[in-house]
């Protein structure tokens, strides 16, 4: 096998996993989609930030960067509601930046849109941040173009592989397969000596 086959047959599988890899989490993303109706819209509400959270994460990588650092520090801005009951907490995440966390906590206030809905595999109340600006079907209609989108990208990916597949064992078998109408016509044009 040359290199340059070795390249191909390694592009072609890192494709397929990264398009099924792209189907899998556009059909989850379709299955989690609540309907605008399961939203309650509690309104814009505006939060302070609190603190900076720093929290140890594992690396994703491997190899020697991995062995002697496998995890990192990673910091958040916790934020809590002012002028609400009940209080509504979330951290957002900031990077490995420690210097990123410190501008947001003198940025002060931030407002957000705080969407409810009632989750039946944990029997808990569950709370999405939006945009001040965005209403519930705007969210529920970003969230659905997304993984749809994801589906389609995926799906097309993974259809494009299989027909290029079946287009060369297509390509390779009908070479051998001899036609005699062809075979005849080719005797023919050859000049004879």
């Amino acid at each position: 096998m040359t290199f340059k086959q070795k390249v191909k047959a390694l592009a072609f599988w890192v494709i397929v996993l990264v398009s099924s890899g792209m189907l899998y989490a556009g059909i989850q993303g379709v299955r989690e989609i609540r309907p605008v109706e399961a939203y309650t819209d509690q309104g814009v509400i505006t939060f302070a930030p609190q603190k900076i959270v720093r929290q140890q994460e594992e690396r994703s990588t491997s190899g020697r960067l991995y062995r002697n650092h496998s995890t990192q520090t990673v910091y958040y801005v916790q934020y809590r509601s002012v002028d609400s009951k009940p209080r509504y907490t979330f951290k957002h995440r900031v990077g490995l930046s420690q210097l990123g966390a410190k501008k947001l906590m003198d940025a002060g206030l931030t407002q957000r849109r705080v969407l409810t809905y009632h989750d039946e595999r944990t029997s808990r109340n569950m709370i999405r941040l939006v945009e001040p600006d965005k209403s519930v079907a705007d969210f529920v209609w970003e969230h659905a173009i997304y993984y749809q989108g994801l589906v389609l990208a995926g799906g097309a990916l993974l259809l494009l592989l299989v027909g290029r597949c079946g287009y060369k064992l297509l390509k390779k078998y009908s070479k051998k397969a001899v036609d005699p109408l062809t075979e005849a016509l080719s005797q023919q044009q050859k000049p004879q000596k």
